[in-house]
């Protein structure tokens, strides 16, 4: 680094001169006391940080500024060449820099410092200009110009650098002094740096690289600036060592006169020199042997061979890289857990729990699959059973027990006395009570005429005609107050004993209920307004609003789901889904024109946007989460909604998730093609299709119905249609390329109810 320097001569000529000032970086090398300021403030278009100050101290860059604790990255750039800083420390207010590599940064020159974080840089153009800097803390005068050959020196009454004069040095070249030759006179105050060391005047004068000879006009004079060795044991030139130049008595705290040393003795120091003296504890020695103990082993001798073995499995020995790695890599200590916690792979304790452990081949026992597990020919045993019994061996036992009493002879029984029974009644007498009841011939009662088995078109005596094919009687909710006599009008002039058409069960919560239709036999039925939100194979399918819909479920555990909930509830059937869709076509408020089959239906979250299962919300924000805009009352081919002959509203039929429907197909049904375009009166349309046809089937987006993909024969039904699917979603859109236990994050399913 550049600073004024002392030129002290041996002809007692003394001068300073300052011949240029250099701004020299070097990272990782001794400290200097060099700094270099510029409190020019910048702020950063791009990244968000300002830089108020530049200096250069103890051979590093510090910047101060503000939000520099977001930089990671700092290079210098001239023209060209860019040179990467190593960042030391930095926080909100500095930064403190270092290079691996000579930086030079001089006066007058354009530097770019270039701050970086992980997603924006910005420049910052640095002239270190003398004007904007400082030398030992003191400021240069920039406002006297200066003349020619001055040079900088410090004025201590401005405390500032200021240009001035030399005394008239003039530098002009280098001199090789190994020729032993004088250089021709030069002018007063003309000098040469030595580069070759040598001599002048016949040896009188001694040159070093880097001496200074200057002409006074008349001689050239010496101004010593090198570190040189006049001599060495009175020898000049390229002194090698000889023998006898380095003996004890030369070096300074080895005293042998004292003490004559003796063969054998050695140097030991007595506190305050070396002097002769024996090794204690028996003195000097010679080795004869060396052995090791395993696993050191030695070959003997007084030059063993030393070495030692890799450890195996029975042997000690050293341990080998790779062994290391595999101890080194073991896991640490398991601390001792509760007995109720086992030890999961992600390196957990968890406590033992089925919802954690999946069940495969190997079921959980539950009272519902206890329940529901057949019973296979139990052996019939008239004996009472016993704690021990299983549950198919007790039946046994009870369906022999009971065999045996129904073989019994009511012999005795008496059907004498109508009236009703009572707790002290023997089975005989209770019996005789009841039949008695039974044949009383009153027409407020039913009764069977001729013979005990109620079949084909028997007529019961003056109430109710069982037809023949109905095959059941099916109570009807109706008249509300069923007398006797109002009753058995309602029953005798019914022309169905079906529910009818308008009968609307009573549905659980977040369910709805649903009309039946004259195509798809069966009565109405409860469906799941939204998608199932959670559910597994032992797990209750829910649903609400809230929430997205739970999928990667394979057919056959939703089906389980949905039968978990208790009686009466199932995954929705094929002619369930057909019996909403039906009705949702029939509807002209899920049409965009307004009229049924004109324009198109709505095909609820299928454009992509936003490419994920949405939630769902308040009837009237039937476009929640799709990005579009539409209410119950404004149409727009994303709403979610679609709206019942009754009044109901059901949720994302038409899109979000594909879901399973609980019948099988393992029969193609022929090519696929838009649901609008399937022909009247074929099975893919009586299965999958409607019953009507809409005004523009064959152009985009076929009447928003969907794609019925039916040539699959895997076994499976899916409805409805993907997020993503666009015009191939719909209230009708079918696939069959899935099994019962496939998974797929695309397919959820919801669970219908029959009470």
């Amino acid at each position: 680094m550049s600073s004024t320097k002392e030129l002290n001569k041996s002809w007692h000529y003394k001068q300073f001169l300052i011949a240029a000032v250099l701004f020299l970086f070097v990272g990782c090398i001794e400290k200097s006391s060099l700094e270099v300021s510029s409190n020019k403030v910048k702020k950063s278009e791009n990244l968000n940080v300002t830089v108020s100050n530049i200096q250069i101290i103890n051979h590093q860059i510090v910047l101060t500024g503000t939000h520099l604790d977001s930089v990671t990255t700092f290079n210098v750039k001239e023209g060209a060449t860019v040179t990467n800083l190593q960042i030391e420390s930095k926080s909100a207010t500095s930064i403190v820099a270092n290079t691996l590599m000579n930086v030079t940064f001089a006066a007058g020159k354009i530097f770019d410092f270039i701050l970086s974080s992980a997603s924006a840089s910005s420049t910052f153009t640095i002239n270190f200009s003398l004007c904007d800097s400082t030398l030992g803390g003191k400021a240069f005068d920039c406002l006297t110009t200066p003349l020619d050959k001055q040079v900088l020196s410090y004025d201590q009454v401005s405390g500032k650098w200021m240009p001035r004069d030399v005394n008239g040095l003039s530098y002009i070249g280098t001199f090789d002094a190994s020729t032993g030759a004088n250089p021709a006179i030069k002018p007063a105050g003309q000098y040469y740096i030595v580069s070759v060391a040598g001599d002048i005047y016949t040896s009188s004068v001694i040159l070093g690289i880097g001496d200074w000879i200057v002409s006074n006009g008349t001689i050239w004079q010496k101004i010593d600036n090198s570190t040189v060795i006049t001599s060495v044991f009175g020898r000049t030139g390229v002194v090698s060592a000889i023998k006898g130049d380095y003996t004890l008595t030369k070096l300074a705290d080895v005293d042998v006169t004292t003490i004559t040393p003796l063969s054998g003795d050695v140097l030991k120091f007595d506190g305050t020199n070396w002097v002769p003296g024996v090794v204690s504890g028996g003195g000097g020695g010679t080795v004869t042997a060396v052995s090791g103990t395993p696993p050191i082993a030695s070959t003997g001798g007084a030059t063993p061979a030393i070495s030692i073995s890799q450890a195996t499995t029975t042997t000690d020995g050293y341990l080998s890289s790779a062994n290391w790695n595999t101890f080194n890599n073991k896991e640490p200590a398991i601390t001792a857990q509760g007995t109720t916690k086992f030890f999961r792979g992600d390196k957990t304790f968890v406590t033992l729990d089925t919802s954690l452990v999946p069940e495969n081949t190997n079921l959980y026992f539950t009272d519902a699959r206890a329940i529901a597990a057949p019973i296979t020919a139990p052996t019939l045993t008239n004996s009472a059973i016993a704690t021990s019994d299983t549950i198919q061996v007790a039946l046994g036992k009870l369906q022999a027990q009971l065999n045996n009493t129904l073989s019994l002879a009511l012999t005795g029984l008496s059907t004498a006395t109508s009236s009703a029974i009572t707790a002290a009644d023997s089975i005989l007498i209770a019996l005789g009570k009841l039949q008695a009841q039974i044949t009383t011939t009153d027409g407020s009662y039913v009764a069977k005429a001729g013979g005990s088995t109620l079949a084909g078109t028997t007529t019961l005596t003056g109430v109710i005609n069982v037809s023949t094919g109905l095959g059941r009687i099916t109570v009807v909710d109706s008249p509300a107050i069923a007398t006797d006599v109002a009753n058995k009008a309602y029953v005798d002039n019914a022309t169905s004993l079906q529910r009818p058409s308008s009968y609307s069960p009573s549905c659980p919560t977040n369910y709805i209920s649903v009309p039946a239709i004259p195509y798809y036999p069966g009565p109405s039925f409860c469906v799941m307004k939204y998608e199932a939100k959670t559910g597994s194979n032992v797990v209750a399918a829910t649903t609400a609003a809230a929430g997205t819909p739970v999928a990667t479920i394979n057919r056959n555990n939703a089906r389980t789901s949905c039968r978990l909930i208790g009686a009466g509830y199932d995954l929705i059937s094929n002619a369930q889904w057909q019996t909403i869709a039906r009705n949702i076509a029939d509807q002209p408020s899920n049409w965009s024109t307004g009229t049924a089959y004109s324009g198109e239906l709505n095909r609820g979250h299928s454009d992509g946007t936003p490419a994920s299962k949405l939630a769902a919300s308040t009837d009237n924000d039937g476009c929640s989460g799709t990005g579009q805009t539409c209410s119950d009352v404004v149409w727009d081919s994303q709403r979610r909604t679609n709206t019942l002959s009754n009044g109901e509203v059901i949720w994302d039929m038409g899109g979000n998730l594909l879901e399973w429907v609980s019948d099988n197909n393992v029969i193609s049904q022929g090519a696929g093609d838009y649901t609008s375009m399937l022909n009247a009166g074929d099975n893919k349309q009586i299965r999958y299709g409607n019953d009507q046809f809409c005004g523009t089937p064959t152009v985009s987006p076929y009447c928003g119905m969907g794609f019925g993909n039916v040539g699959g024969t895997s076994g499976a039904v899916l409805r409805g249609g993907y997020l993503s699917d666009g015009d191939l979603a719909g209230v009708f859109a079918t696939l069959m390329n899935y099994t019962p236990t496939d998974t797929d994050a695309a397919v959820g399913f919801r669970c219908v109810f029959i009470p």
